[in-house]
């Protein structure tokens, strides 16, 4: 398991700033003592503070350090230049707002340049290679383990929250899958005159079974294979499913099968099929399938919607491409809609959409009407005005959607 590590790293460079601010000793002390304070520290000994005036003309001037209860703070001061470059290196966290006003304050610079290292260890997704990734400071391991079918992790990150990874894949985050899961449920749901029959295909983490039951459905039936995703979920993204409560609603019916195997014995017909998967890759591959999607079409009502998780479009065409391809063969109605979700890097997320039947998109009064009538009244991000703009795609998606090969600038 890996090991937290505190603190952070902050450097400050400074352009601009008037010379005599950079020249006067006193006013640079006064700058480390307010400094100290401000990022509430300990200051040990008196600051050191040399004028190197026989260095080279252009970088001459005074040089700062002051030890601090767990680290350090050092600066040179630039005076020719109106330069100054300062590190605070600390074992513990602190303000870096508080920070840069406190020296802005003392040297009045024109342009600040803020970098922030948060020291430990960090997240790298694999999803593209390591050409192209998404990554984030771990600030806390919560779990790392191996269900039956994959790996899973679940971290902590300031600005996430927890996060969930499959197989070095984040799935989902405590910060923004209200967007996801909003988008992913009442698109579908609010588009079909009172829906009452739904499936999820997947959905372990519970955030696309908690929207769904928003709606006044007779049954969701939520299949998902692994067991752990669930279970898991349900302990470190308690927010995502109320702690497990949602699979106490009468309403909720969880089975834990393989969702081929399930649509393929149904008998069932579904207003709605969502299939929340992940990408297709390893087991989730079959979830992508001619096979799985003709299985789809075969339960869905007439008219019944069929939505998918098409990956990001600008590093995934052939995802998106693929399945509209095999849906205009298999006679659905296919589009797709776009949400842009900060976790998953790379530009908007695209969710396919398609219809057994004729592909026709409700006008905005008639979904006004439709969301009042279903009372959701405690949403974050989906608004009527929201659903419809969602459709209008950029001309390159829409090529995508046609089956049109991308057409990419080459770099210079």
């Amino acid at each position: 398991m890996a090991q937290k590590m505190w603190g952070q790293h902050l450097v400050l460079d400074l352009s601009g700033c008037p010379k005599e601010k950079l020249s006067d000793g006193e006013n640079i002390l006064a700058w480390g003592r307010e400094l100290v304070k401000a990022i509430d520290m300990v200051a040990y000994g008196k600051p050191q503070l040399e004028h190197f005036a026989t260095h080279k003309l252009e970088t001459a001037g005074y040089t700062f350090v002051q030890l601090i209860e767990t680290s350090n703070i050092c600066a040179h001061f630039a005076e020719n230049l109106g330069e100054v470059y300062i590190d605070i290196f600390s074992c513990r966290d602190f303000d870096e707002q508080k920070a840069k006003e406190v020296t802005e304050k003392y040297f009045a610079p024109t342009i600040v340049r803020v970098k922030n290292f948060n020291r430990g260890e960090t997240f790298q997704e694999n999803l593209y290679g390591s050409r192209v990734y998404q990554g984030f400071a771990i600030d806390d391991v919560l779990f790392e383990g191996q269900t039956e079918f994959q790996k899973m992790n679940f971290y902590y990150n300031k600005e996430f929250g927890r996060v969930l990874t499959l197989d070095n894949i984040v799935q989902t985050t405590e910060s923004d899958e209200f967007i996801y899961h909003e988008m992913m449920v009442h698109v579908p749901l609010l588009s079909i005159e009172k829906p009452q029959h739904v499936m999820i295909v997947g959905g372990g983490d519970g955030g696309s079974l908690r929207e769904a039951l928003k709606h006044p459905v007779e049954r969701v039936d939520m299949i998902e294979v692994d067991k752990g995703v669930v279970e898991l979920s349900n302990k470190y993204l308690p927010g995502h499913n109320d702690s497990g409560a949602i699979y106490k609603n009468p309403r909720a019916n969880l089975i834990i099968q393989d969702a081929f195997k399930y649509i393929q014995e149904t008998t069932q017909k579904y207003d709605a099929i969502i299939v929340d998967s992940t990408d297709p890759i390893g087991a989730a591959e079959a979830l992508f399938s001619p096979q799985f999607y003709t299985l789809c079409k075969g339960a869905l009502k007439p008219g019944g919607i069929l939505i998918t998780q098409n990956g990001v479009p600008f590093l995934q065409p052939d995802e998106l491409a693929e399945t509209m391809k095999v849906w205009k063969q298999q006679g659905l109605s296919g589009t797709c809609y776009l949400v842009s979700v900060p976790t998953y890097y790379g530009g908007s997320m695209a969710l396919g959409y398609g219809v057994n039947g004729e592909l026709k998109l409700p006008d905005l009064a008639t979904l006004e009407a439709r969301l009042k009538a279903a009372n959701l009244t405690d949403l974050r991000h989906y608004t009527p005005a929201v659903h419809l703009a969602a459709f209008a795609l950029p001309k390159w998606i829409q090529d995508i959607v046609a089956g049109k090969p991308p057409v990419k600038a080459k770099a210079a």
